[in-house]
């Protein structure tokens, strides 16, 4: 498989063999911020990118935009991959969301394994509790200089990388994550539309490999995800926060390849 494209929008390919799909966070974030730290994962697979509706380089118009649209586009990733081979997921934050979703809808079937990095609570509640501890962690000088950018994707892009250091464990000297998108548009729409949801029902859906990352200092915590923890391997990365991946690379893609050497030898 060396391209694929779903309607609005064309997917990345890093690497060669089994397929790992992997759904970003946001919403409104697009895939970039991601690649660097997950190539590594590209040596023994092939990894694939792609940018959710109205993000990046998706072409979606922002009026289509919706949480229905953003799984639904999800849905057509998995399933155009496993026409040709068993895919996993590695989804990262909001991403986890659209996997709950996934399954609720019974796609379980066409997935080998799960790895769910800081995922987003199982209710909305939860998503909601994520986001106050975030604010909680941003000075108000920090805030007060982000009310002054000007809409725009060009300054989403730098309000993530201001608010990117309160994400990790150490602010004060955070590993620093490339974010050339973000939409708050894209978010207030998707969010406006995801709903009350409650996705707490999912636990006997879950493919037997199912691999949950959360920081020891995340705006997540293992409680977010309670209801399913016993289903799945739940491994706490030291020293880390929402982006462990890049706060400590070695730690996260060791962790990771140890999962997926079990879960890509058992699963077809």
């Amino acid at each position: 498989m060396h391209q694929l494209k779903i309607a609005s929008t064309d997917a990345e390919i890093i690497g060669t063999g089994n397929p790992l799909l992997v759904l970003h966070g946001g919403p409104g974030l697009d895939s970039s911020y991601l690649v660097p730290w997950l190539r590594p994962l590209s040596r023994k697979r092939s990894l694939v990118f792609y940018d959710q509706i109205g993000c990046g380089r998706d072409t979606t118009p922002l009026e289509r935009v919706s949480a229905q649209a953003v799984i639904e586009q999800a849905e057509e990733f998995v399933h155009s991959i496993a026409a040709v081979s068993q895919p996993g997921i590695l989804a990262h934050s909001w991403g986890a969301y659209l996997v709950y979703e996934l399954l609720r809808r019974g796609t379980a079937n066409d997935l080998g394994f799960l790895i769910l990095v800081s995922p987003v609570g199982l209710t909305r509640g939860r998503f909601d509790a994520s986001g106050d501890r975030l604010l909680a962690r941003i000075p108000a000088s920090v805030i007060a200089a982000l009310e002054q950018l000007s809409p725009g994707h060009d300054s989403g892009a730098a309000m993530m990388r201001a608010l990117s250091p309160y994400y990790q464990a150490h602010p004060r000297q955070p590993a620093h994550l490339t974010f050339q998108y973000y939409s708050q548009a894209v978010y207030d729409r998707v969010l406006a539309t995801v709903g009350d949801y409650d996705c707490r029902d999912i636990a006997h859906r879950l493919p037997k490999y199912t691999l949950i990352l959360y920081g020891d200092s995340d705006i997540v915590v293992p409680s977010d995800t309670a209801e399913i923890n016993s289903q799945a391997s739940v491994h706490v990365l030291s020293d880390s926060g929402h982006l462990s991946f890049a706060e400590q690379p070695s730690q996260f893609t060791e962790t990771v390849e140890r999962f997926l050497t079990l879960a890509e030898s058992t699963t077809k």
